[in-house]
C-alpha cells in the first residue's frame, strides 16, 4: 500500500535510468568555474594585448600626422625659396628645389598613405575589442546561468532526499 505523496512524487519523477556520476569522473563545481574563468581570463589578456597594441599604432598614427605637418612646413619654406630663386632666374637652384619639392610631396601621399591604413586598422582592433567584450559578458552571463540551473538542481535533490528520509522512517 502506497500514500498519496509517494505516488505524487512517483509520477513526478522524469528518468530513473539517467545515469548518475560517478565521484572518480566528476569534478567539484569550483573546479569546472575555475577552468571557465582561466579562460575568460586567457581571452581578457588576448582582448588587453590588441587594445596596448592599438594604442601604441595610434601613438605611431600621431608621429606621422606631426611629421606630415612638419613636412607640409617645410614644403612651404621650400616654395617660399622656389619663389626667390624664380626671382634670380636661377634655373640650376630652381630645379633642385622642384625636385625636393616633389620628393616631399611624395612622402606627403605615402604618410597619408600609411595614416589611411593605421586609422583602418585601429577600426578593426576597436571592433574586435568590442567582438571580445561582448564574448566576455556572454560568457559571464552563461556562468551565471548555469549556477542559478546547478543551485536549483542542489534545492530540489535535497528536497528529495528530506522527503525520502520522511518516507524511511
Amino acid at each position: 500500500m502506497t500514500t498519496s505523496e509517494y505516488d505524487w512524487w512517483w509520477g513526478k519523477r522524469v528518468n530513473d535510468n539517467a545515469p548518475m556520476p560517478s565521484p572518480e569522473n566528476t569534478r567539484p563545481i569550483e573546479e569546472h568555474l575555475q577552468v571557465i574563468s582561466s579562460e575568460l581570463e586567457k581571452k581578457y589578456r588576448i582582448v588587453a594585448r590588441r587594445k596596448d597594441a592599438a594604442r601604441i599604432r595610434c601613438r605611431h598614427l600621431l608621429e606621422s600626422r606631426n611629421k606630415k605637418v612638419g613636412l607640409k612646413a617645410r614644403v612651404a619654406e621650400l616654395e617660399k625659396s622656389l619663389r626667390q630663386y624664380r626671382s634670380r632666374n636661377s634655373a640650376i637652384e630652381l630645379k633642385t628645389s622642384l625636385n625636393k619639392i616633389e620628393e616631399l610631396k611624395r612622402k606627403i601621399e605615402e604618410l597619408d598613405t600609411l595614416l589611411q591604413n593605421y586609422e583602418l586598422r585601429v577600426e578593426l582592433l576597436e571592433t574586435n575589442n568590442e567582438y571580445w567584450k561582448e564574448q566576455f559578458q556572454r560568457s559571464q552571463g552563461q556562468i551565471r546561468d548555469r549556477d542559478h540551473v546547478m543551485g536549483e538542481a542542489v534545492t530540489q535533490i535535497r528536497e528529495v532526499a528530506d522527503h525520502l528520509q520522511t518516507l524511511a522512517v
